[in-house]
């Protein structure tokens, strides 16, 4: 049988009322309004866009969308930090103005917008403390220890506290632990006030020994040029660290030879090292500039008398020596004199174990050898004449009182031993 061969023609013949699509060239069968290619493709259309177009301008209005809405998040979080500023500088203000009360509203407005803001917890956690709400406040700063254990200002916030409520060692701690705890800015400078103000507080304790240690501490970190040198020489004076309280002065005149405090100070401390030369220099160079107080103007005389009395000083000659411990033999009788006549005593009575008739007797002993001439020919008589000088000095010091300027200086030469300190 043939084959029966067909042309393309033949298999896409259109049938009767079929209909050739203007734009794509397909055929639109019978009863089909339009192409169903045509509108096929016109549902994944969009104001006539094609399909990658439409997906570009969604991703354009997102961004958009994205941009549109970060700014806003940005303008609020602006708005709330400036509207915390400004509740902040209010309460600070007050704070400078001692307002507290309205200081504790501002922080607390502030704290509203700053969303537990450290800073504003501890500047309201002062405005307590100032307004007496001292349970509240330490509420607020023990939230912030917890968070912080070592920030340097909320552990002098908390010693203040603690001292205020009249626990000391408790302060003592936390200040120890603001010293060498964290800060951000000046740490040298604050730390350096913390420990000064630390010294201030075990010195009104009388605990001296605690304080001679801070003190040293602070002495070895402070510059050559420290304005702050006066000051410790003056707490060191307090505890009585001698050596180190005239260094300290030294220093700040070497600075500044201005400072009549520490003229003054300096000849103090110099005064109880038994360095008499210095002591005179430096006190009179504050009383020169009214800068010296009773007890050093007080000194100064005590001073002035030792270095024209003692006869220890070296260099000096025989003659000299004889007779400054004749000076000194003949101040003591009259001197154990004054003091029995102020008590309505007499020093007359023979073996008495009374302290002035006892001294008494000591110097009338050594009577025959008080002479110059013998003095001279026997020098090995001085100390023992300069002996009971002393004692006789110290028991009319204890029955009378420190008498004067000579007196007194008589009772430090013979502590002296043997002549002056460098």
């Amino acid at each position: 049988m043939p084959s029966i061969q067909s042309s393309p023609e033949a298999t896409i013949k259109p049938m009767k009322g079929d209909r050739v699509c203007d734009q794509c060239g397909q055929r639109i069968p019978f009863g089909l309004p339009e192409c169903p290619m045509c509108s096929t493709r016109h549902r994944f259309l969009f104001w006539g866009l094609e399909p990658e177009s439409l997906l570009l301008l969604s991703l354009l209005a997102l961004g958009v969308f994205f941009a549109l809405t970060g700014f806003v998040v940005k303008g609020y979080h602006a708005q709330q930090k400036a509207l915390a500023q400004r509740w902040r500088g209010r309460g600070e203000a007050a704070l400078r103005d001692h307002q507290p009360a309205q200081a504790v509203e501002d922080f607390h407005n502030a704290l509203n917008y700053s969303h537990d803001n450290p800073q504003d917890l501890l500047n309201l956690a002062r405005a307590l403390i100032q307004e007496g709400h001292l349970t509240e406040a330490k509420a607020y700063l023990r939230t912030l220890w917890a968070s912080e254990p070592g920030d340097g200002e909320v552990n002098l916030e908390l010693a203040r506290l603690s001292l205020m409520q009249g626990n000391v060692q408790q302060a003592i701690g936390y200040y120890h632990d603001s010293i060498y705890g964290v800060w951000l800015r000046n740490a040298i400078v604050h730390r350096r006030e913390v420990r000064l103000e630390l010294i201030q507080l075990l010195l009104r304790q009388g605990m001296m020994a605690h304080a001679d240690s801070e003190l040293i501490t602070l002495g070895g970190g402070l510059p050559e040029n420290s304005p702050l040198h006066a000051t410790a020489g003056e707490m060191f004076l307090e505890v009585q660290d001698y050596r180190r309280a005239l260094a300290e002065f030294q220093q700040a005149l070497r600075i500044d030879r201005r400072q009549k405090s520490a003229w003054a100070g300096g000849g103090d401390a110099a005064f109880h090292l038994g360095q008499y030369p210095q002591a005179e220099h430096f006190l009179e160079t504050a009383a020169a500039d009214h800068a010296a107080n009773a007890r050093e103007t007080q000194e100064l005389a005590v001073s002035r008398a030792i270095l024209s009395s003692d006869p220890y000083v070296p260099r000096l000659t025989e003659w000299a020596r004889v007779l400054r411990v004749l000076f000194a033999y003949h101040r003591a009788m009259a001197r154990l004199g004054e003091c029995a006549q102020s008590r309505g005593e007499k020093l007359s009575a023979q073996g008495s174990q009374a302290p002035l008739e006892a001294a008494d007797a000591q110097l009338l002993k050594l009577q025959p050898d008080a002479v110059e001439w013998k003095l001279l020919r026997q020098p090995d008589l001085l100390v023992p004449m300069m002996d009971a000088v002393s004692s006789a000095e110290d028991a009319a010091a204890q029955q009378c009182g420190p008498g004067t300027p000579l007196d007194q200086a008589l009772v430090l030469i013979s502590h002296l031993q043997g002549g002056l300190r460098d």
